[in-house]
């Protein structure tokens, strides 16, 4: 053990907060057309995003199941183990919150490769006219 007395999953929170911290810096330069993707580039890392957004959603619906109260009994350590697990499952610093904080992170990242690709697009586009009228 660490000695961490923080909340459950406060180390998670903290990772997922930096990662959100990254995944705005990244929309930022991207809205800003501080880089371009390609189309292939661009499509191939939607996929990822989006197969990792589709393993969130699994995981959102089994913690839906998991934060039900566990059926234990009425006992005093019952009850102690029953309020763990739905904090565990479903509380403010939880798994799941982090889970979705995590989601809404991918989701803005999406937007940004898809501004990216937008930016790459015009940039080639205003490349290709340069040289037409350089032709000329």
């Amino acid at each position: 053990m660490t000695g961490d007395t923080g909340a459950v999953g406060s180390g998670l929170a903290a990772q997922i907060s930096q990662f959100q911290q990254g995944a705005q810096r990244f929309v930022d330069s991207a809205t800003a057309g501080g880089f371009g993707i390609s189309d292939n580039a661009g499509k191939a890392m939607l996929a990822a995003v989006h197969s990792v957004l589709d393993g969130l959603d699994a995981a959102r619906e089994s913690f839906e199941r998991i934060k039900q109260d566990t059926m234990l009994g009425t006992s005093p350590d019952a009850q102690v183990i029953i309020a763990f697990n739905r904090e565990v499952a479903a509380g403010d610093n939880s798994a799941r919150s982090s889970l979705l904080a995590l989601r809404d992170s991918l989701t803005q990242i999406e937007a940004g490769i898809t501004e990216a690709m937008r930016q790459y697009r015009n940039t080639d586009d205003d490349n290709a006219a340069g040289i037409t009228r350089a032709d000329q």
